[in-house]
Formats: C-alpha cells, structure tokens, sequence
C-alpha cells in the first residue's frame, strides 16, 4: 500500500516536524488577529472605555491599555475552547507541543499591535515588556483549561466556571465598590486578568514586572494546579 492511502503511515508523517510546522498557524489566528485589532481600536476612544470618567485625559490615548484587556479576555475566554478542540481530535501526543508553538506564533504576530499601541499611549518599550509579562502568565491557564476541557468528566465544569469567574471578576469588584463600601476589595481588582492587565500597561510606568507581584504570580499558580490535575488524571483523547 503506498504511502498515500496509509493512514498510519500518513499520520506518522503529520506527527512529525512538519505537523507542528502547521500548527504553527490556523484559522484561529485569524480570530486572535481580530481580537487584538478591536482592542486597538476601542483605545482610540478613551471616554468609551476608562473605567472612571475622571481618569479620561486627551492624551495618551490606552491603546495599549485596551489591547491588553482584548488579550486577556480572549486567552482566558476563546483559547481554551480552541485547546479543547485540538485536544478532542486525537492529538493528546501533540496538544502541549502544538498548542505552544500556536500561542509562540500569535504573539510573534501581535508586534505590530504592540507598536501601533505604544505609538498612540506614548509607552516606552519597558511598558510594552510588562504587559507582555503579564499576559504571558496567563496563556498556561488556557493550555492547562483546555486539557482538562477536554476530558468531558467531572474536571469540564469546574474548569469552565473558574475561566468565567475569572473573566467577571471586574463586576464583582464594581458590585463590592458601589454596594459593600465597608469590604476592602481592592485586591479583586489586582487579581482579575482584566483590569490587572490593565493596570499592568499603564504608559511609562516604568517597572519591567507588573505589580503588586503576587497577581502577577497568582494565574501562574493557577495554572500549576490545573497541569497537575491534566498530569495526574487521563490524558485528552
């Protein structure tokens, strides 16, 4: 049988260099790049998207500000459902290796974004690091998700409210500021991925890691324990 109508020899080829070549980039970059582009965007229109009517200057635009909550938002939201997708077609040999490679290309793809924002919020170069910084702590937490999405036990419930918590931890905050003035809730705000990652590319601020550092470590962490739960249990089929 030649190798052409062998399936086991065709998806030996396909699980080779070449296969994760092709993972490299796939239709669902185009949603990243869509992503990104809105975030962009949105910061053109500061009175639209400041938190605090009063925080709203004429200049420098958060364009960087808002790319980072677009990231953010569509890494805890979209990409494990993307991971998910992989891992239920049968590459558990290759969901780690091809769901990295993935992720490394989009953000070798979002350079130009970054520099258009850093252009319009007049951020330096350490501005544009430290936001990357921080979003880089949360593509784990989307891999980790996406492994145990894919299971469909009892992981695929818990997993899926924890990215949605995540997500609407801004509300709760906002609900704790307006309603329960008498709880100190600052801290949901540093934790949440959404306004922690927009804090983190505030225009020359000047530090190279995001702070306060423990919500920079704290998805990291999330993300430790979700691996150690796709790890310790059955591997996606």
């Amino acid at each position: 049988m030649s190798a052409s109508t062998d399936p086991h020899r065709a998806r030996s080829h396909h699980a080779g260099p070449r296969g994760l070549l092709d993972a490299a980039w796939r239709p669902a970059g185009l949603l990243y790049l869509a992503c990104c582009l809105a975030g962009l965007l949105a910061g053109l229109y500061p009175q639209a998207v400041y938190p605090a009517r009063s925080a709203v200057t004429a200049a420098p635009l958060p364009a960087l500000r808002t790319l980072a909550v677009a990231q953010a938002l569509f890494i805890l939201l979209a990409q494990p459902l993307i991971a998910l997708r992989r891992a239920e077609r049968g590459l558990a040999r290759r969901y780690w290796a091809e769901t990295i490679l993935e992720s490394a290309t989009w953000l070798v793809a979002t350079v130009p974004f970054y520099t258009a924002a850093a252009y319009l919020g007049d951020a330096t170069a350490v501005d544009v690091l430290r936001t990357a910084v921080y979003l880089a702590c949360l593509w784990p937490v989307a891999w980790a998700a996406g492994a145990l999405l894919a299971r469909r036990g009892a992981a695929r419930a818990p997993v899926g409210l924890l990215l949605l918590v995540a997500a609407a931890l801004p509300g709760v905050h906002y609900l704790f500021r307006e309603f329960l003035p008498v709880y100190r809730a600052a801290w949901l705000w540093q934790l949440a991925p959404a306004t922690a990652a927009w804090d983190a590319a505030a225009s020359r601020a000047g530090t190279l890691l995001p702070r306060p550092l423990w919500s920079l470590a704290a998805w990291p962490a999330v993300a430790l324990a979700l691996l150690a739960g796709s790890v310790l249990g059955k591997q996606p089929r």
